[in-house]
């Protein structure tokens, strides 16, 4: 069994944000543009071995992304950034029983930021987040157990799993105001 394809995806995306105190004044206007490229190509393949009741799968990604054309209030943001990035899955399952299979996988994957992030600084109540167009991609390396019981029409799933993140993205408060 063996899976390949490619996928692409252009993302542009611009915010106009228009800031009033609390007479109904307008005080500031946030204006930002930016654009991503995601692109990515992939082969899986699933061997299943004759003489072990074992299935061995194999997925090969490369994943490009691309951030640019970043503008806030009409300046031009720091330089675009790209990245590539190989990530290799491993998994196997191994049959015990007609009833029961335990299954292991190994694997490595990125999160890009998304365009909120990047590019959108909002508001919500007194609380402003600020995009950062200069945010790096996360990375995280995962492994994982589980187990398969089959009784009669239903099937019982349990997996253990652990991933070590790193470059987390997340939001963070960077103003704050009371009444």
């Amino acid at each position: 069994d063996v899976k390949a394809g490619v996928d692409a995806r252009n993302i542009v995306g611009g915010d106009s944000t228009q800031v009033f105190n609390q007479a109904g004044v307008a005080t500031a206007l946030s204006q930002v543009h930016g654009q991503q490229w995601f692109q990515g190509v992939f082969v899986q393949g699933t061997v299943h071995v004759p003489w072990v009741p074992l299935d061995i799968t194999i997925g090969l990604r490369e994943d490009f992304w691309r951030v640019s054309d970043g503008t806030f209030n009409n300046t031009a943001l720091p330089a675009g950034q790209q990245y590539a990035r190989f990530d290799p899955r491993l998994g196997l399952k191994y049959r015990v029983s007609p009833q029961f299979d335990l299954r292991a996988a190994v694997y490595r994957d990125f999160g890009a930021p998304g365009m909120n992030q990047t590019f959108r600084t909002y508001y919500s109540g007194n609380t402003a987040f600020q995009a950062n167009a200069a945010l790096a991609p996360e990375y995280n390396l995962g492994y994982e157990v589980g187990a398969d019981l089959r009784r009669g029409p239903g099937t019982l799933t349990g997996n253990l799993f652990h991933n070590d993140l790193t470059n987390v993205i997340d939001s963070a408060t960077i103003c704050g105001a009371t009444g």
